[in-house]
């Protein structure tokens, strides 16, 4: 059986792919933060996708380090002053996982995509704006 590391990251067109597995430990959620910032910084990419197909279960903790991953991408975007829109989406969540982020209602701050395919064709367009969370 092979094991996936538990975090992999890819750039596709403007969008960053995280693919996370496993237990989101302390370290592979810092390492997350790392490679995002890395990406924003260098390559002003203000999308990204959290694969968690390969994660069974998510904490408050995790879901905390999501919030953050997007007030991050946020406050980047504002100091650069791009036009582009920042966001922080899902895809290939498990029945649990996604119950969690219903529940939260994190599903109506954050997309929430099918697959990685999906995720990577909506978020490409350039006039892409994710839905407005209710008031």
């Amino acid at each position: 059986m092979l094991l996936r590391p538990p975090l992999e990251a890819e750039r596709v067109n403007d969008v960053l792919i995280c693919r996370l597995s496993g237990d989101l430990s302390s370290v592979v959620l810092n390492r997350l933060k790392v490679e995002v910032a890395r990406q924003v910084k260098e390559k002003q990419t203000f999308r990204v996708v959290l694969n968690l197909h390969d994660v069974d279960y998510i904490s408050s903790k995790d879901l905390g380090v999501f919030v953050q991953l997007y007030r991050f991408l946020e406050a980047e975007k504002n100091q650069v002053k791009s036009d582009e829109t920042a966001v922080l989406a899902f895809c290939s969540l498990n029945a649990f996982v996604q119950d969690v982020i219903e529940l939260t209602k994190l599903g109506s701050i954050f997309p929430i995509f099918i697959n990685e395919e999906e995720a990577i064709a909506t978020l490409s367009q350039p006039d892409y704006k994710p839905p407005t969370p209710p008031a």
